[in-house]
């Protein structure tokens, strides 16, 4: 064995070198790529490193990246796109201190995929700080993007048009992220305005969650055309081993996608051949050593007999890892006194054999159970050689730190960041030629040495991966496979479909698993790709059926996950008859009150609803609530199936049930921000619009609501919130109320104008109500930047004493009162009252609103003295303009009389809290929710007393 790592004095990298900087130093090339290709051990990866050393000092204002098995190894294989992706755009982008378009997008996929905690954006990768806490924001921000995908799945997107749509669309998932962008501070929002919302486009045309994942190549490209715009740099990027991505990922349509965007980026792609990646490549192959070049190798490594010299150059054919390999075979047999003509190689085809041939037992045993390792370091190598038995006379160590320092010397031996590793060439060969049983000892002991590694969080994805390659040539093969399975099932369910669909793909190498595919298809479907999960799932149905077990529980599986995508195909007829053999199986197999079977119910009627035949969906589903309704946990399936059968029972016009569901679903979810609850009380304006006159006045109500909700969660131009603005519409025409339909008219106009960033008074009026809603449901931060947004444009557009203006200073004062800012709420409500006074005079009504709330804030303040001539001021404008019995006289004696009792003025306190309350009885009735406030307070002061 070699006692040194060999070197390689070589021309021809003179000449790769000089073809590589011909091209970088020509200003006037259009070259963007650039492929050295040879066949392996031909020396790339000497060249690459060489290449990456001279460039790095050449441009030194340009950043050189390397994609290579070196620091690819573990992430490829968690997910191989997005791997390389998230490598370009920490090795590029580090620098930048801009958001980028591909930070958001990665965000929401993971968010939409239900894996956004897995999403490796961090401190890891982005290094400015002020991007990484715009990052933790929008982060925190997309939790309701699940939810939202989550909704549309559940109602299938029933329209009152009685219409079937897709479950994933696009522009709306692009409107809530627009919406959620428009709520946020000064600087974010400008930054969606000037690029995310020009750059994400493509967004809207998503139909699925793998059209997502394709983008990503394009908005990445997009942030580093601008980076390298904005920075008038340059950058080379090293792709050292071509096939090794290739092995990872089915194509690489990700690398012509990505470097025409980038002018300033000047690829270099290391290749066994030609790889047709741009139309603007240029290809340089790898030459040969020539004679004279391995002859100075030899020399130089001490091969003396010039016979034997000539006949390692001959078999070599001009490739170094075979020179080292011949140079190697002749030091061994030197040292056993062997150097013969007829020991060496004559061939290239002899040289391992002959190699081989000359280490003793021991030696060869070392080099046959490390080719059984992708990879080992120090701890792995010293367990290992004690689990085999490794010892000899001749390779008898102190320590396994000596055996371990030789072995890496081995010019086949390379290092990486996980320890070392064979040449592929040499560990092919040490792994056909050993013993089965070795084969599958090693494996079967490595295996079980992994298990621990999979149980660390942040290693999990790729030690799988690790596990299952090692599994698999152990003895216990069919046992990995089950384990390897039921894991890919955990990883299923938590919503990681592109690495699940990446893990069975290899286990489906090695053998065809009827699980396998049919885990497969479910992944593909999840991920939108229905027409590769349909191949899939037909595959486990051959296999299932092979095997004989046609009326297994999961064959009922593979047929009801090709019954859902055959609906995505629009094949109903395949969808219809794949649900019935899912149901007679299940049925036979199950109890008759098994969620199992109310699954398949569901997805019947759904077909029924696409077929038009609407009695039939509504019976089944009636089937599957009664299923759901004597289950426990399972509150959103229960709730979605009610929702569903209200809207069956719309469409038969059975109002009164349809209400009366939607009442439940209402009940059920208890969340009025809820998506559910904002087509539950679309549809209770549907059913009230239809039942007729009597009713519209409940209709608008339901209708009203509805729209407030859905402009806050979904964003104003989501498509639900434009069709529910379009049905008031039409309803208030109906009616009659053609004012109503100019405001709602001016109101739809100024979302678009707010969503395309147009400012006017309009605009700020809009912002200004939306603010207060959010203001309403506790959203301080989203709702003090808006109300922010609206002030900016009213002071500019109208002038900062203008009644809406003023509205926006009290409205911003009523925030900072709820945050406990007590003194920045102070000037904002003195504002509003000074142009209040101005403008309406000190004894208005809307005069009195600002007072009143300034004096709410001297008594959070403990300012008595100040807050008590105020109220008095403000209850005599509310005598004055409303009289006695009015609820904004009752709001100032009720804020009257918690002064006193504030300042333990109970018996003062005690007869105003009357006072209040009577008018609110009279006026409001005992139910309001303010009649109920004002009780509260009073009976809270009696039973202190």
């Amino acid at each position: 064995m070699l006692q040194r790592k060999y070197g390689e004095i070589v021309d021809r990298q003179k000449y790769v070198e000089e073809r590589l900087f011909g091209i970088i130093n020509d200003e006037d090339n259009s070259i963007n790529a650039v492929v050295l290709y040879g066949q392996s051990g031909i020396g790339k990866s000497s060249i690459s490193k060489s290449l990456r050393t001279k460039i790095t000092q050449h441009l030194s204002n340009s950043t050189v990246a390397v994609l290579g098995e070196e620091n690819l190894n573990n992430c490829v294989r968690a997910n191989p796109v997005n791997a390389i992706l998230l490598k370009l755009r920490n090795k590029l982008l580090k620098d930048n201190s801009d958001l980028s378009c591909f930070d958001i997008a990665y965000l929401l996929y993971g968010a939409l995929a239900n894996n956004s905690t897995d999403v490796d954006l961090s401190t890891k990768v982005i290094q400015k700080s002020q991007v990484l806490q715009i990052i933790e924001i929008v982060k925190k921000g997309l939790y309701q993007f699940p939810l939202l995908l989550e909704a549309t799945k559940c109602l299938g997107n029933y329209q009152s048009q009685q219409k079937w749509q897709p479950e994933f669309d696009g522009s709306q998932i692009y409107a809530a992220l627009s919406w959620f962008f428009i709520q946020q501070n000064q600087e974010i929002r400008q930054w969606w305005k000037l690029k995310g919302s020009q750059n994400l486009q493509e967004l809207k045309d998503c139909a699925s969650l793998s059209d997502i994942l394709k983008l990503l190549p394009l908005f990445l490209g997009r942030d580093l055309q601008a980076h390298f715009q904005n920075t008038q740099q340059k950058a080379v990027v090293f792709i050292d081993n071509y096939e090794y991505l290739n092995t990872y990922q089915e194509n690489h349509n990700w690398l012509k996608d990505i470097i025409p965007l980038i002018p300033s980026i000047l690829w270099v792609i290391f290749a066994e051949k030609t790889v047709d990646a741009t139309t603007n490549t240029q290809h340089i192959p790898i030459p040969n050593l020539t004679n004279a070049e391995s002859q100075v190798i030899i020399q130089k490594l001490g091969v003396e007999n010039d016979e034997i010299a000539q006949q390692i150059i001959q078999a070599s054919e001009g490739i170094p890892l075979y020179l080292h390999l011949g140079i190697e075979t002749y030091l061994n047999l030197t040292k056993q006194k062997a150097a013969q003509v007829k020991n060496i190689a004559s061939n290239i085809s002899e040289i391992l054999p002959k190699l081989s041939a000359t280490w003793d037992w021991y030696e060869r045993r070392i080099w046959q159970v490390l080719s059984n390792c992708r990879s080992w370091d120090e701890v792995l190598f010293a367990k290992l050689m004690s689990q085999f038995d490794i010892a000899s006379c001749d390779w008898i160590c102190d320590c396994w730190d000596k055996l371990l320092h030789r072995v890496v010397k081995s010019p086949f031996v390379e290092s990486n960041p996980e320890g070392w590793s064979l040449h592929p060439i040499v560990g092919e060969y040490l792994h056909r030629n050993q013993p089965d049983n070795l084969q599958q000892s090693v494996n079967n002991w490595l295996f079980e040495y992994n298990q621990a590694e999979y149980q660390q969080s942040e290693l999990q994805l790729s030690a799988l991966i690790k596990l299952l390659e090692y599994g698999l040539k152990s003895r216990q093969q069919q046992k990995v496979v089950s384990w390897f399975l039921a894991k890919v099932k955990l990883q299923q369910k938590a919503g990681k479909h592109d690495f699940t669909v990446f893990a069975l793909k290899i286990l489906l190498r090695y053998q065809n698993n009827a699980l396998a595919f049919s885990l497969l298809g479910e992944s593909l479907y999840a991920l939108g790709d229905y027409q590769q999960a349909v191949t899939a799932l037909q595959t486990a149905q051959k296999l299932w059926e092979a095997e004989k077990l046609q009326d297994s529980l999961a064959f009922s599986n593979v047929q009801l996950q090709l019954a859902a995508c055959y609906v995505k195909l629009q094949c109903t007829s395949d969808a219809n008859d794949a649900a019935k053999k899912a149901l007679a199986i299940r049925t036979t197999q199950l109890n008759q009150n098994s969620l199992e079977i109310a699954e398949v119910l569901n997805l019947q009627a759904l077909i029924a609803v696409i077929e038009g035949f609407h009695v039939r969906a509504l019976e089944l589903t009636q089937q599957a609530l009664q299923i759901f309704a004597s289950h426990q946990n399972v509150e959103i399936k229960l709730a979605q199936t009610k929702f569903t059968l209200g809207w069956l029972n719309a469409i038969a016009k059975n109002y009164h049930a349809a209400e009366k569901l939607f009442k439940q679903v209402l009940n059920d979810i208890a969340d009025e921000n809820h998506p559910l609850a904002i087509y539950c009380h679309g549809m209770l304006g549907n059913i009230y619009q239809n039942i007729g006159y009597f009713a519209y006045h409940q209709a608008y109500e339901e209708y009203n609501k509805s729209l407030e909700i859905a402009e806050i969660n979904f964003g104003l131009t989501h498509p639900r919130t434009l069709q529910l603005i379009a049905a008031i519409i039409n309803f208030s025409r109906i009616r009659g109320e053609y004012d109503t339909v100019d405001i709602l008219t001016q109101r739809r106009h100024a979302n678009m104008e707010i969503s395309n960033f147009e400012e006017n008074p309009a605009v700020a009026d809009r912002l200004n109500k939306i603010g207060c809603l959010l203001l309403q449901q506790g959203k301080y931060a989203f709702s003090e930047h808006l109300l922010q947004q609206a002030l900016q444009i009213n002071c500019r557009y109208l002038s900062q004493q203008h009644p809406q203006t003023a509205e926006t200073f009290h409205n911003l004062g009523l925030i900072y009162k709820n945050q406990k800012r007590y003194y920045t709420a102070e000037v904002y409500f003195k504002q509003a009252l000074q142009i209040r006074c101005a403008t309406f005079g000190k004894k208005h009504p809307i005069t009195a609103n600002s007072i009143n709330s300034l004096a709410a804030l001297y008594c959070c303040m403990e300012k008595y003295q100040q807050a008590e001539p105020l109220l008095q001021q403000a209850l005599e404008i509310c005598y004055k303009n409303f009289g006695e019995m009015h609820p904004h006289t009752a709001t100032t004696l009720n804020n009257l009389a918690q002064m006193y009792q504030c300042l333990g003025l109970s018996k003062k306190a005690e007869p105003i809290f009357h006072q209040a309350l009577d008018i609110c009885q009279q006026v409001l009735g005992d139910n309001h929710v303010y009649t109920k406030i004002v009780e509260s307070n009073l009976s809270r002061l009696q039973e202190k007393n």
